[in-house]
């Protein structure tokens, strides 16, 4: 659901060193539970899709000479390095002939290709067509599971963030988080994930170095105003029953919301879905329903530490879902 927020959580989902980690090199975080805005940027401007339009009464579809397809990344036009798509535009409005041809490079999967675009110029209406859907980068919410001020780093959701136009693993040239209001919810019901609606403020809080199956992480710009300092919990100390998800659903409001840990798959390596839960808060339930989407990464704390991260919901049951254990996201954070 990348409609401009990202399907962060959906049905049942979606170098490590070869030595038994010892996270207690990290005993201790800062808490996350707050709501962030995700920017990541393509290496170019991505083709998403395409449309067919009137010229003089012929009907111009793009897909008719097969040279461009969605998923290929325009790197340059005329020789010329483009990087975003108000730039993209200037580029393609330099000529005024009713057809104008444009030498391109792009991307398709591992190989650049030089190639043209063909862009129409229809002078009664001034405006430029090529036929062509495109975007810049891929945005949403999601939330900071904890900040590690001793090495810089921050970790996030807690699962992937996934292309949905490329349909692989979300890639990017840059990206950053920064803070975002919740202005409401839409909440989950059976088969239909809810999600965050929210306010993205333009201020950098992070970098965002590396997207992957445990996460979103990348170095500190600022920290959060409330500093919370947690014990981290290895897996030997989890424990089936009572814990509390840290979580925002108002502004910026982290507030804690009462959840049953009701299994945990033990793990050596680092994996997805090692705990299993179920929501019981009256009032998380009211508010939301459930798990929605840009919950994933809220910490979930036992014993008063910081045992994981909220990642995926069970879709035909927003009340149960699945965390990962937080040594892994220390991990990735570290290495």
């Amino acid at each position: 659901m990348l409609k401009k927020s990202i399907k962060i959580l959906t049905s049942v989902l979606f170098f490590f060193f070869l030595m038994p980690l010892n996270i207690h090199a990290l005993n201790e975080v800062v808490l996350g539970g707050d709501t962030v805005g995700i920017n990541l940027s393509y290496d170019g401007i991505l083709i998403t899709g395409s449309y067919t339009f009137e010229v003089n009464g012929s009907t111009i579809d793009p897909r008719s000479n097969n040279q461009l397809q969605a998923g290929d990344l325009i790197l340059e036009v005329n020789d010329q390095r483009v990087t975003n798509i108000s730039q993209f535009y200037k580029m393609l409005t330099l000529k005024q002939e009713k057809v104008n041809e444009y030498p391109i490079l792009i991307k398709r999967n591992d190989q650049t290709i030089k190639t043209k675009l063909n862009v129409y110029y229809l002078a009664n209406e001034d405006v430029y067509k090529t036929g062509y859907y495109v975007k810049e980068k891929i945005s949403g919410v999601g939330t900071v599971t904890f900040y590690d001020p001793m090495h810089g780093v921050y970790g996030a959701l807690g699962h992937e963030i996934f292309d949905s136009d490329k349909k692989e693993l979300a890639t990017f040239s840059s990206g950053f988080i920064s803070k975002a209001f919740v202005t409401s919810i839409k909440k989950s019901v059976p088969g239909n994930p809810g999600e965050k609606i929210s306010s993205v403020q333009n201020n950098k809080i992070g970098t965002i170095e590396k997207n992957n199956k445990f996460g979103l992480y990348g170095k500190i710009i600022e920290m959060p105003n409330n500093h919370q300092t947690i014990a981290v919990a290895s897996q030997d100390e989890i424990h089936l029953g009572s814990a509390t998800i840290l979580t925002t659903l108002q502004q910026d409001k982290i507030e804690s919301f009462q959840i049953e840990i009701t299994k945990i798959n033990h793990q050596d390596s680092p994996d997805i879905k090692g705990l299993e839960f179920v929501i019981h808060d009256s009032r998380l339930l009211q508010m939301s329903g459930g798990i929605i989407q840009g919950m994933s990464g809220s910490p979930i704390i036992q014993d008063g530490k910081i045992i994981g991260a909220v990642t995926h919901m069970i879709t035909s049951d927003p009340t149960r879902g699945y965390g990962i254990f937080i040594e892994w996201m220390i991990q990735e954070s570290l290495n």
